[in-house]
C-alpha cells in the first residue's frame, strides 16, 4: 500500500511549524554565548536533555495512540504499547542507530558553526542542502526531480553563491572554517533528511516508535559525547553548570525541533523541508541584522530573494514536488499486526 498524501494546506501548515523553530533555533543558539565564541554551559548535556525530552513526548504519543484503542482494554495501554515497541523496533534499530550518530555529529557541530558565523549566514548556507537531497534522492531511492524541479534547486544554489561573495574583498564573506563546518553539516543534513523520510514513509514500524527508538540513541550518543569529550564544544564545566534561560531554550528548541522536522517528513517531503529552512533564512538575516551586527547590502538581498524565489517556485509550479515513495515490502509485517498484538490483552 502506498503511503498516504496529504493536502498543500498540511503541508503548508508542516512548513510553517517548521519555519518558526528553525528561526528561534538561530536567535537562541547565538544569544545562548554568553561571550562571543563560548558557551558557559556544555552543549552536549543541553542535547542530551533535549533528546531525552523527545524520547518522553515521543513514548507519550505512542501510549496514547494505544491508549484510544478498545482492544487495550483488558490488559492495559501500557504492556500493550511496549509489546507493540518492541516488535517493532526490531525492524529499525540498525537504521535508527545510524541517523542517531549521523544527528549526534550534526547537533554537536552546529553549536561550533554559530560561533564563527551569524544565524541568518548559518541558514541561508544550510539551504543549499536542497541540491545533495535532490542527487540523494534519485540515486538511492529512484525518486526522480523533473527538469523544473532541478532548474529551481539550480536557482537557489547560484543565490546562495551570490549572497556569500564579497565582491570588494574578491573572497567569501566568512572565515574558511566556518564554510568547511556548514558544508560538512550540510552533507551530512541532506543524507539524514533523505534517510529519516524514506524510514517514516516506508517502514512498518509506527511513527511514534521510530522516534523513541532515534531519540534513545541520540540521547546516549550525545551523553557519551558529554563523558569522553567534555571540552569538545568549548567547556568542561559540570553537566548543569552555567544554565539559565538561553540555555534551557536552546534545550526546549531542540526538543521541538524534532518534532517539527518530522512533521515534515510524514506529510511533506525533505525538498520542503530543505525550502522551509530558506524561508528561515530571510527571517534571521533580519533578526542577525538587529541584534547580531549583521550588515546586508545589495548583493545580500538580491542573492536572498533569489532563494526565495525558489522557495515561491518550487510550491506553486505544477508537477514540481516529488513523487511519493514506494514502500518497503521485505520489513512490512501483516497489515493486521498491531491488531493481532493488541489482541493479546484478551487473551
Amino acid at each position: 500500500m502506498a503511503p498516504p498524501q496529504y493536502s498543500m494546506k498540511t503541508k503548508l501548515t508542516a512548513f510553517a511549524g517548521l519555519v518558526a523553530v528553525q528561526t528561534a533555533v538561530g536567535v537562541i543558539y547565538r544569544a545562548s554565548q554568553k561571550v562571543k565564541g563560548h558557551y558557559e554551559y556544555s552543549p552536549a548535556s543541553a542535547l542530551t536533555l533535549a533528546e531525552t525530552a523527545k524520547f518522553i513526548m515521543s513514548f507519550c504519543f505512542h501510549l496514547a495512540s494505544v491508549k484510544g484503542s478498545p482492544e487495550a482494554g483488558s490488559q492495559g495501554a501500557l504492556p500493550v504499547a511496549m509489546d507493540i515497541f518492541w516488535r517493532q523496533a526490531n525492524l529499525i534499530m540498525r537504521h535508527s542507530f545510524g541517523l542517531a550518530c549521523l544527528y549526534c555529529f550534526n547537533n554537536n557541530a552546529a553549536f561550533l558553526i554559530f560561533i564563527y558565523a551569524d544565524p541568518g549566514n548559518i541558514s541561508l548556507m544550510k539551504s543549499g542542502s536542497s541540491f545533495i537531497s535532490a542527487i540523494l534522492l534519485a540515486l538511492f531511492f529512484k525518486r526522480g526531480i523533473s527538469k523544473h524541479g532541478w532548474a529551481i534547486i539550480l536557482l537557489q544554489v547560484f543565490g546562495l553563491i551570490i549572497v556569500e561573495w564579497d565582491p570588494v574583498k574578491g573572497a567569501p564573506v566568512l572565515p574558511p572554517q566556518a564554510y568547511l563546518l556548514v558544508l560538512s553539516s550540510v552533507l551530512v543534513t541532506s543524507i539524514c533528511g533523505v534517510w529519516n523520510e524514506h524510514m517514516i514513509k516506508t517502514f512498518a514500524a509506527n511513527l511514534h516508535v521510530q522516534n523513541m527508538v532515534l531519540y534513545f540513541f541520540g540521547a546516549c550518543l550525545n551523553l557519551t559525547v558529554y563523558i569522553f569529550w567534555p571540552s569538545a564544544s568549548g567547556t568542561s564545566h559540570g553537566f548543569f553548570h552555567g544554565y539559565d534561560m538561553l540555555a534551557f531554550g536552546v534545550i526546549c528548541c531542540n526538543a521541538f525541533m524534532g518534532l517539527a522536522v518530522t512533521a515534515i517528513y510524514k506529510y511533506a517531503d525533505v525538498l520542503i523541508k530543505t525550502f522551509a529552512s530558506a524561508s528561515t533564512t530571510g527571517l534571521l538575516i533580519f533578526l542577525s541584522a538587529i541584534f547580531f551586527d549583521l550588515h546586508p547590502n545589495l548583493i545580500t538581498v538580491c542573492g536572498s530573494f533569489v532563494v526565495f524565489i525558489a522557495t515561491y517556485l518550487y510550491f506553486t509550479l505544477p508537477g514540481v514536488q516529488l513523487p511519493p515513495p514506494q514502500p518497503v515490502k521485505v520489513s512490512a509485517p501483516p497489515p493486521d499486526e498491531e491488531a493481532q498484538l493488541l489482541e493479546k490483552g484478551k487473551n
